[in-house]
């Protein structure tokens, strides 16, 4: 379809580098996280030469917009890639440790959590915190590891916020606006 993807290198470089790429001629779209308040005005320039940003809701990187409506059985499902990811259950219990350490986590089981001393959306932010500050998506593997997570739930009502986003690249990539004939080029956040 004549697209490239290109890391981003970090929320506040995606809008600077998508504005470049934009200056030069090419249809470009910027998928990146909407925790960074100080991103917000280069997001307006890159806007302003053409980019197409899609952004998480307000206050989300691509964890917790991930993690933000997940069920119980869900949110376990994503600490089994989180496993996959890190290697070991008892690393992925330890990171959700360290992140709270007054009420700790013995298994990856959220059901019991939740039926317990836990409530399932501090749950969800204490997950989505963990992999974040461990950097369980940071790297293009395991980046790569996610994508293929959410492109197999991605008819779960809980992901539908995430699923848009991607149907916006989409209609990017296909659509008569820009044609599959021109170059067109995308910058992600980090690896995500």
């Amino acid at each position: 379809e004549g697209v490239a993807i290109q890391d981003g290198e970090g929320g506040s470089e995606v809008p600077l580098r998508a504005a470049a790429m934009a200056q030069i001629g090419y249809a470009v779209a910027g998928l990146m996280d909407n925790d960074d308040r100080t991103v917000d005005k280069h997001v307006h320039k890159a806007e302003a030469v053409g980019v197409v940003t899609i952004r998480w809701n307000p206050g989300h990187n691509i964890e917790s917009q991930v993690c933000s409506a997940l069920t119980a059985a869900e949110l376990s499902a994503f600490l089994s890639l989180g496993v996959e990811v890190r290697a070991a259950e008892s690393t992925v219990i330890d990171d959700l440790n360290s992140i709270e350490g007054a009420a700790p986590m013995h298994s990856l089981d959220v059901e019991k959590w939740v039926g317990a001393d836990h409530d399932l959306s501090d749950t969800r932010s204490r997950v989505a915190r963990a992999a974040i500050c461990r950097g369980w998506f940071k790297s293009v593997d395991s980046g790569c590891a996610l994508g293929d997570w959410l492109l197999k739930n991605r008819n779960w009502t809980s992901l539908r916020e995430v699923t848009s986003r991607f149907d916006k690249l989409r209609q990017f990539v296909f659509s008569e606006h820009y044609p599959t004939t021109e170059a067109a080029g995308f910058a992600a956040d980090d690896h995500d």
